[in-house]
């Protein structure tokens, strides 16, 4: 995955934990075209590690580590790198990972367009 600018307005794509029915990952596009990231990052043991409310992606790189040191989150300055992260719900248990060129995707995580 990679963020581009040439998604739709209006639309987007969320990382849900099935079993929580918790957005844990969300990207979208306001009206404008403007490409906004939302998320609540757990660790592996279930802890919150970060959380943001919507907010427009503007080229500067974001990085959420876990006081592990695990890094779950990685997105490149440059838009045409791709995003790594791996995402855990509040139980501890890994959904989804990417290094961003192998993604593993495991049970209990959906994907939702909207």
């Amino acid at each position: 995955m990679r963020i581009t600018n040439n998604r739709r307005p209006g639309t987007g794509t969320a990382f849900v934990d099935a079993i929580h029915d918790e957005v844990l990952l969300q990207f979208t596009t306001d009206q404008d075209g403007a490409i906004l990231i939302s998320y609540h990052l757990y660790d592996a043991k279930g802890a919150l590690a970060g959380e943001l409310e919507p907010q427009e992606v503007n080229g500067d790189p974001i990085t959420v580590r876990c006081s592990g040191g695990e890094t779950l989150l990685s997105i490149s300055a440059d838009p045409d790198k791709p995003i790594r992260y791996r995402l855990y719900n509040r139980s501890g248990l890994l959904l989804t990972a990417s290094d961003g060129v192998k993604t593993r995707i495991y049970r209990s995580l959906r994907m939702e367009n909207r």
